[in-house]
């Protein structure tokens, strides 16, 4: 990204259903996406770039929805005002066509939360994609000359070795030119958080009235949300929702970050 980079938003709302965000999304933001106008969104970019001189700008959407009307003409929109952009979107949104647009368009960087290599994963966490899908769509937008940004959850309920295989080889092949890897969490008011808490019913060191409390700010009745995130963080930085070793992970994790420092992937896409 050039700089000085600044970010800007175009909707609301995202349409997925992973279990690690919903349904903290709808509750903020409701059930649909909003957007706004392309030539609204054109007008603030110019904006930027006259008044404050701003040399490219990265839409915080949650996801912005390319590969429809609203996103094509959003794509011309930003052509217009000629200003590099960057972008979060989902990989079942990515079609070659797709991608020449926004190439075209300025998109300069795009990141997908592809989140694991492993089907088995992808349908737990509720991604409503495919590994081809990764794949697919992180090769083409590399080879069209977009910076690729992955990011990838380990530790997920259920996964295994072999689950974590398939993601470093999906990253292997693939080649991201950045890559981000977090361990999963169980955010507050999500489902994944609703069923971490069915699970350690009943043991020690699970804390009933830490869950009172997140689930009263999450119903959005008065708790501050500052010292929700706090607790949440006192209360799951160490949790594990896998069976696997928190040091075998780790070597995991390392290797992932690794396949952004290597030369780009040469076998047969």
């Amino acid at each position: 990204m050039e700089e000085p980079c600044t970010t800007l938003m175009a909707t609301r709302g995202c349409p997925g259903r992973c279990v690690f965000c919903q349904p903290i999304i709808r509750d903020l933001f409701g059930n649909t996406v909003r957007c706004r106008s392309p030539e609204n969104v054109e007008a603030e970019a110019r904006y930027l770039r006259d008044i404050y001189s701003v040399a490219s700008v990265q839409f915080a959407d949650d996801s912005v929805p390319v590969g429809t009307e609203w996103g094509d003409a959003l794509c011309e929109a930003m052509k217009r005002a000629a200003l590099p952009w960057a972008i979060n979107c989902r990989v079942n949104s990515i079609t070659p066509p797709v991608v020449r647009r926004l190439a075209v368009s300025g998109v300069c960087k795009i990141l997908f939360g592809i989140e694991s290599g492993s089907d088995a994963i992808l349908k737990r966490l509720g991604k409503q994609a495919t590994r081809e899908q990764n794949r697919s769509a992180l090769l083409s937008c590399r080879d069209s000359g977009i910076h690729v940004r992955a990011s990838v959850m380990i530790g997920s309920p259920g996964e295994t070795e072999h689950d974590l295989e398939c993601t470093l080889d999906l990253l292997q092949q693939t080649r991201p030119d950045s890559i981000i890897v977090n361990f999963t969490k169980p955010t507050p008011g999500s489902r994944l958080f609703r069923q971490f808490g069915n699970r350690r019913a009943g043991r020690d060191d699970w804390n009933e009235s830490f869950a009172k409390l997140v689930n009263t700010a999450a119903g959005g009745l008065g708790i501050d949300p500052h010292k929700m995130q706090k607790l949440a963080a006192r209360h799951s930085s160490d949790v594990l929702l896998c069976e696997l070793p928190r040091d075998l992970l780790e070597s995991y994790r390392v290797e992932m970050l690794n396949c952004a420092c290597n030369p780009p992937f040469s076998g047969a896409a």
